[in-house]
């Protein structure tokens, strides 16, 4: 009896061919297979329910019958292929001729060639060998003062303040005007507030709506009229006062200034919390749970740096590559175009599709990417560590629920099958890499000592 016949060779590192061979005979049994599902579901006039013969089923539905064939046949071939090759294979696989299907015909030998990624063979490396700098700080007295203390002022309220000099950080209700030749026509509208205004709320050290400093107010008091000479940066909000310098008369109409509560027993009980002294034993606690937090994110980069170090060069599937720089090339050119939004010319996406640059810098993500994807895949392997899927579900209703978005606007603004992507490869690497600090050799050392990327500054 003849049977399916594959042959598989290497295309190319981490990709392969798998020539299939379907006889006559095995193509002419799944057509009578499929055509004998479809007889029992079909209503033909003339025929009784289950007697329409297979001539009249393939006039009929030809195109849905060979589908089926296809789909069946296909599928069989290329599981024993991999089974028999014992091949990983990763991604979508698709056929050798423009990526089109075979069509198979009634009785007809079949003949076509299936293309498969497989997962590429890393070498994990010894991470017991590995040396990490774990940052850790005591929690001393002062560190507490200060962060009861940033607590009181968001607690603060502004009150009216009668008597005395201007401070820092005092919020100011002014009546401002600047000394300008303009005529009123030439000065676009929303320039007109930011020029006179007769009742203006000013923070003393927020340059939000006018260029002023503390300085600027040093020794003034409530009532004082005064001129300020005004620079506004090249870059400023207000197109029309760019670049400018300009003398505004100022008064000070009304002087309010925080009243940051006493920290006592009463703040603590305002707050929720039974007592002064839990509450200092709360805060000790939540500062001691960031600077966990801040050591393990500085090991997570201490680790990634050096599994990439440490794991020699290997290829990478050549059609999952193509699509990842892909669908970085994508996002450069929106992030680019986002950019350049405000311009009168629009960039052009086809254009930008062939920038060098742009194609350079998304191979390059590509290629940082899935090398350590697979690296995290070999070490979670390693380790029989299985993904936590559950961790995944609660991720991603987490972060769709922050979306603010309903399901149906969530589904439509964002790809939620690389949206999962994305979870999955973040929670695989907290596994891994704290499977990898868990073996290796970890010194305790002072926060300052380490840079941003969580390296020993240079003496």
């Amino acid at each position: 009896m003849s049977t399916i016949a594959t042959k598989v060779s290497e295309a190319k590192d981490c990709q392969y061919n798998i020539e299939v061979t379907v006889p006559g005979n095995i193509v002419q049994q799944e057509f009578k297979a499929v055509c004998n599902r479809l007889r029992g579901q079909v209503k033909i006039p003339g025929f009784r329910p289950g007697k329409v013969t297979d001539k009249i089923l393939l006039n009929k539905y030809k195109v849905d019958i060979q589908n089926e064939v296809s789909k069946g046949l296909i599928q069989r071939s290329f599981s024993s292929a991999i089974q028999e090759n014992e091949l990983k294979p990763i991604g979508q696989p698709f056929f050798q001729d423009n990526n089109e299907p075979p069509v198979f015909e009634m009785g007809k030998e079949a003949v076509f060639t299936v293309v498969t990624d497989v997962e590429p063979s890393v070498e994990v490396p010894d991470y017991s060998a590995f040396e990490l700098k774990r940052p850790v700080k005591e929690i001393a007295d002062q560190d507490l003062e200060e962060t009861l203390g940033e607590i009181r002022r968001q607690r603060a309220q502004y009150q009216k303040v009668e008597e005395g000099t201007i401070e820092a950080d005092d919020l100011l209700q002014c009546a401002y005007e600047a000394q300008t030749d303009l005529e009123a026509d030439d000065i676009p509208e929303t320039a007109n507030t930011l020029l006179k205004n007769e009742s203006s709320w000013i923070n003393v050290s927020n340059q939000q709506i006018l260029p002023v400093t503390p300085d600027m107010f040093e020794g003034k008091k409530l009532g004082d009229k005064f001129d300020l000479e005004l620079t506004f940066a090249d870059d400023f909000r207000e197109e029309y006062l760019q670049g400018k310098a300009l003398t505004y008369a100022f008064e000070i109409k009304e002087i309010n200034r925080l009243d940051v509560p006493e920290l006592s027993e009463e703040f603590a009980k305002d707050l929720g919390i039974e007592s002064l002294d839990k509450l200092k034993e709360l805060c000790r606690e939540n500062m001691e749970r960031e600077y966990t937090d801040l050591a393990r994110n500085v090991m997570m980069n201490q680790v990634q740096k050096q599994l990439d170090s440490a794991v020699a060069e290997f290829p990478l599937p050549p059609a999952l590559l193509a699509n990842e720089k892909h669908l970085n090339l994508v996002q450069l050119i929106m992030d680019k175009q986002n950019e350049n939004k405000d311009a009168e010319e629009q960039l052009n996406a086809d254009e930008l599709y062939e920038d060098n640059d742009l194609n350079e810098k998304a191979e390059e993500n590509a290629v940082r990417y899935l090398r350590m994807r697979f690296i995290i895949d070999s070490i979670l392997n390693k380790e029989e560590i299985q993904p936590d899927f559950q961790q995944v579900r609660t991720r991603y209703e987490q972060f769709r629920k922050q979306s603010g978005l309903s399901e149906e606007e969530f589904s439509q603004q964002y790809n939620q099958d690389r949206l999962i992507e994305s979870i999955v490869y973040e929670v695989k690497t907290n596994q891994a890499f704290d499977k990898v600090i868990e073996g290796a050799k970890i010194t305790d050392v002072d926060p300052d000592s380490l840079d941003e990327e969580g390296e020993e500054k240079e003496a």
